[in-house]
């Protein structure tokens, strides 16, 4: 058995020599032991599991098949092939005794008079609760519910110790901070942050579900507070407003975190720290900032590098003006970057000419298969460099379809 074991401990890189190995042991339960072990690790060895259920096939272990059947066809949900095996052999040596509720229809035994009769109960019982509370008048909200709703939490007595639990409350993100809000309020009374799925901007200013609108002339102190914004920003602000630039900057301080993968801001002026405050996530799919300004303390423009770095997940980007020196293709070009870029829009740049190569290697090497390339500089950049960079640019979209690259120089 010694020997056996060097070989088999050896053999662990080839699966199907490992189980050959296992199957030379000639011991069911040895097999089914280290086969589930191993699955238990890697669920994804599609490989394994053909090879166990054949072994169970051989050995005639129907209840044990059944078992790895049942297993396999809820991991893999869309291997229909399995699933009509499964069904197959289910009705040839079934029904099994399971250990969760059944998910297919071939699964339920239909010789179980007693189940069948629990289940018609039930049902009777659901009919007559379900008419019971068809003639239940909904009384409207009573809005003293809201005015005592901290009065009634309860303190909780965890198997975790508090610290512990302040933790997980403290670093949770919205999925999370939905489930422990939906398991009673005394969690929303240690951390009172709303979810919001969508922050946009509208005519009137009102919360339905998640989606949550804000006036530009409205008092939103009464809405946004301590708010954590999920998914989206929308903030347009329009030329029949009064331009308020600040709105969105404003609203940072009143919110407790954002996740946001889709940006879309008019008109709106962030300073570098609310900016890091919007996208530090790393998540950012989508990010149009139309018109405004990105600005430090100093009220200085920010190098693009500075801001790309923050866009490791990007697809489509559009950016008012933005500063560049020389070494900013080459940081560009450096940057690891998970997206594929189907759009990136910069309305207007300034600064030191740099690496065109650089740049055209960062086009290449994040692009996807259909691009749309803008870069406008500013008319008091190096105009030899620009039309250089419009050279190179142009002839690589020559070479390449789906491929839609512009570079102008303002006037």
């Amino acid at each position: 058995m010694k020997e056996m074991y060097s070989k088999i401990k050896a053999a662990e890189e080839n699966v199907q020599e490992w189980f050959k190995l296992l199957i030379e042991v000639d011991d069911v339960y040895f097999v089914k032991d280290n086969v589930e072990y191993r699955l238990g690790k890697n669920l994804l060895d599609v490989k394994l599991w053909m090879l166990y259920i054949e072994f169970l096939k051989q050995k005639e272990k129907h209840e044990d098949l059944l078992q790895v059947y049942s297993k396999y066809c809820r991991f893999f949900l869309d291997d229909f092939d399995m699933i009509e095996k499964y069904k197959s052999e289910m009705i040839k040596y079934g029904p099994a005794d399971l250990f969760w509720d059944y998910v297919f229809d071939f699964e339920e035994n239909e010789n179980d008079e007693d189940n069948s009769m629990v289940e018609d109960e039930n049902k009777d019982e659901s009919m007559e609760e379900d008419h019971e509370e068809s003639n239940i008048k909904v009384l409207p909200l009573n809005k003293q519910l809201c005015s005592t709703f901290y009065k009634t939490f309860k303190t909780q007595a965890f198997s975790f110790k508090a610290p512990l639990i302040y933790y997980i409350l403290q670093n949770a993100d919205h999925r999370i901070l939905r489930n422990l809000f939906k398991s009673c309020k005394y969690f929303f009374f240690k951390r009172p942050t709303p979810i919001c799925y969508r922050l946009k901007s509208g005519s009137e200013a009102k919360f339905n579900e998640e989606n949550l609108v804000l006036t530009f002339s409205g008092n939103n102190e009464l809405f946004v507070k301590k708010t954590y914004i999920t998914t989206s920003i929308d903030i347009r602000m329009c030329f029949t407003h009064n331009l308020l630039e600040t709105f969105i900057s404003s609203l940072i301080p009143r919110l407790s975190r954002c996740d946001a993968k889709y940006i879309y801001l008019v008109f709106q002026n962030l300073s570098f720290n609310d900016f890091k405050f919007l996208v530090s996530h790393g998540q950012v799919v989508q990010y149009e900032m139309i018109g405004g300004e990105i600005k430090d303390e100093t009220n200085a423009y920010i190098d693009l590098e500075k801001i790309m770095k923050y866009f490791c997940n990007i697809e489509k980007l559009s950016l008012p003006e933005v500063k560049v020196n020389t070494d900013t293709a080459h940081a560009l070009s450096n940057q690891n970057f998970n997206g594929k870029i189907s759009d990136f829009c910069i309305s207007s740049i300034f600064g030191e000419p740099f690496d065109p190569d650089e740049l055209l290697k960062f086009c290449v090497k994040t692009r996807d298969e259909k691009i749309r390339f803008r870069m406008t500089f500013n008319k008091e950049f190096n105009a030899a460099f620009v039309q250089n960079l419009k050279q190179i640019m142009s002839d690589y979209e020559k070479s390449y379809e789906n491929t839609d690259i512009s570079i102008y120089l303002d006037k």
